[in-house]
């Protein structure tokens, strides 16, 4: 997905000193769209959330460290002058969510139908970080956003997260493949990569 393309700088740079003659072709879309694009074997390997992939029994996923997400908002906006903000406090305000599938959609739904109000017309569907940041920094819409990018100085300037909450639970990420053919080395390698990162992004 788009707003999970960073995570790809450092295991690509790994890959491209190791492997200078490898050429990508990256493609940040929707869950639908990409599981669609691997199963058909336009793509060779797909990094996203397991939940989003555990459905589809002729996708392999090779299981990556969960991601932490929170929920965040504009410096400034009306629930920071509130002591302690509930899931139905937020209810009232508009939603930015990268997906209405696993694992965000299932509980940005389930806050909106807790207090009776129809999500539909209450979220916008953007996996495009950039312009769910616009949003969120321009209105009082909620975006969700991991919690290793919400401690960025970058990040803080403008937005503050909502760490209290802990509505949205640690995602496990994986590197979906198909099953019927086998993967090719350089995607074991970039696989190798990811996890390399991610270690290493646990120890700092």
């Amino acid at each position: 997905p788009a707003s999970l393309e960073w995570r790809l700088i450092e295991p690509i740079s790994r890959l491209l000193k190791r492997h200078p003659k490898i050429r990508f072709d990256v493609n940040g879309s929707t869950f639908e769209r990409t599981v669609q694009l691997l199963r058909a074997g336009a793509v060779d390997v797909a990094l996203g959330f397991d939940a989003a992939y555990s459905e589809w029994a002729d996708i392999r996923r090779e299981p990556i460290k969960a991601v932490r997400s929170v929920n965040f908002v504009r410096r400034g906006h009306p629930l920071l002058e509130r002591k302690n903000i509930t899931a139905t406090d937020l209810a009232e305000y508009d939603f930015v969510s990268p997906s209405d599938g696993r694992p965000y959609g299932v509980v940005i739904r389930k806050i909106f139908e807790d207090t009776n109000v129809e999500w539909q017309k209450r979220v916008h569907l953007v996996d495009y970080f950039p312009l769910v940041r616009q949003i969120v920094a321009q209105s009082d819409a909620v975006g969700v956003v991991t919690d290793l990018f919400a401690q960025t100085s970058a990040f803080q300037r403008n937005f503050v997260a909502l760490d209290g909450l802990n509505l949205l639970p640690p995602s496990t990420m994986c590197c979906a493949v198909r099953k019927r053919w086998e993967p090719k080395p350089i995607v074991r390698a970039f696989i190798r990569a990811v996890r390399e990162t991610q270690d290493h992004e646990l120890e700092g």
